[in-house]
């Protein structure tokens, strides 16, 4: 969308998901988009011409969120299909995955330094692992589902919308 004098004005739209996209997020530079659907799918985007770059990334249930490193290599998802999953942004290969708590996973955060992952889940459960081997760090318990998660600057807190 382009914001000058004040009326935002849409540049292109996205057609290729059939179902509600739930996230959005901007590589690195602006020029790719990757969203996330209930159709099940990620997808990368170019943001000059609107069209789809290479293949969906797939879950097996609705894509709930997503979050992007901060060196724009890796897109981590989560989905009612209760995984955690780490896609690499240039080919869309999966390369690793983690099944959380067993149940629907709704939000997803990675920390400044890209060490660590939190997911929250509906079950009100917030699983914060080591990014890269996965290995459980912490684990909370809040009383209603977890919509949204965010770190702090530092990395040191973590908020939660629930």
């Amino acid at each position: 969308m382009e914001l000058a004098h004040g009326t935002p004005r849409p540049l292109w739209s996205i057609s290729g998901h059939k179902d509600v996209i739930k996230s959005i997020v901007f590589l690195l530079g602006g020029e790719h988009v990757i969203t996330c659907s209930w159709d099940h799918t990620i997808r990368v985007w170019d943001t000059t011409t609107g069209e789809e770059d290479g293949t969906p990334m797939e879950h097996d249930d609705w894509v709930n969120d997503i979050a992007i490193t901060k060196d724009g290599k890796r897109i981590v998802s989560v989905s009612d299909d209760g995984w955690v999953r780490v896609w690499e942004v240039e080919t869309h290969e999966l390369l690793k995955g983690w099944k959380d708590n067993g149940d629907m996973i709704y939000s997803i955060s990675i920390a400044p330094d890209d060490e660590l992952l939190a997911s929250g889940s509906r079950a009100g459960t917030i699983i914060i692992r080591e990014a890269e081997s996965g290995e459980v760090e912490h684990s909370l318990s809040t009383d209603d589902w977890v919509w949204s998660l965010c770190f702090s600057p530092n990395g040191g807190k973590i908020a939660s919308g629930h």
